[in-house]
């Protein structure tokens, strides 16, 4: 079972966001130096508690549900970030994509995988700096089995236009070279970190220290 499956989909696309997946997350934002975030597709507030739990203020949080349109705010609460599940259907994603990164420094977005090798995300892929895997989700509560597609978290930010670095699996420490916010132009030295354009294993003992990892 997934968001993405035969099955009929979820009104609004609301899918509760697993704590598995906010695990991978933390040490990054933690790093980056981001303390306050806006979830402006809050759902249930899954993905809010646990950010709060961790320690994270959350300075703005709605849904359409309720009549909060997230392409009708701007300010957000003056966070961060904006840290979200996102509803994954194209034509709402690619336009809440392009209002996020136009309203808050950075963006982190949790949806499928694949979106990053596909034509459709031509328009936006420039503008997004990290994707972070996570482990196989499982969307649905009381399901046996986990979704179908891989999930990642992808790091999105106005001013680059490079294409994103892959963070591998495998990193025990967090770089200290991410920019905190007031330092947004240059693109953060994630852990594991690895150039899309690396394909092949062998090639990783030649990558910069960045690329390989620390511990």
């Amino acid at each position: 079972m997934g968001r993405r499956s035969g099955f009929p989909r979820n009104k609004h696309d609301l899918y509760d966001t697993p704590a598995l997946a906010v695990v991978r997350l933390l040490p990054l934002l933690q790093a980056e130096g981001i303390k306050s975030f806006a979830s402006p597709c809050d759902g249930n507030g899954c993905l809010r508690r646990h950010l709060v739990s961790a320690g994270l203020n959350c300075v703005y949080h709605g849904d359409i549900r309720q009549g909060q349109d997230a392409l009708a705010e701007t300010g957000f609460g003056g966070a961060d970030a904006i840290v979200e599940n996102p509803p994954w259907s194209r034509h709402l994603l690619h336009r809440l994509i392009e209002h996020f990164i136009e309203s808050v420094p950075v963006v982190w977005l949790l949806f499928d995988a694949n979106w990053v090798w596909t034509q459709q995300s031509a328009p936006l892929i420039g503008r997004c700096t990290h994707v972070v895997p996570v482990h196989r989700l499982k969307w649905i509560p009381g399901s046996r089995d986990t979704a179908k597609d891989d999930s990642c978290w992808h790091r999105l930010q106005r001013d680059h236009a490079e294409g994103p670095r892959v963070v591998g699996w495998g990193t025990k420490a967090v770089s200290r070279s991410l920019p905190h916010r007031e330092h947004q132009g240059a693109i953060p030295s994630l852990p594991g970190a690895l150039p899309t354009s690396t394909r092949r294993t062998r090639s990783i003992p030649s990558l910069p220290a960045f690329a390989r990892g620390r511990t």
